[in-house]
């Protein structure tokens, strides 16, 4: 599972990096950021066609609850 600051940079390495490494990655879209919104989501929609399943903070805590 990944989270933090600038999606389009550190984000988007952590997750590229751990793909590559068969890893399979989660990536908390609402527990991420970025300076600018439309590269936020930008970054959001190419990591998510290409290294990670998006999800969201409500849907980690209702599966840990499980």
């Amino acid at each position: 599972m990944v989270t933090g600051l600038t999606t389009e940079c550190c984000i988007d390495s952590s997750v590229r990096e751990a793909f590559e490494r068969d890893y399979h990655v989660f990536l908390v879209r609402d527990a991420t950021a970025c300076y600018e919104p439309g590269l936020h989501q930008a970054a959001l929609k190419a990591l998510g066609l290409n290294c990670a399943l998006l999800t969201a903070t409500d849907d980690i805590l209702h599966a840990w609850k499980s």
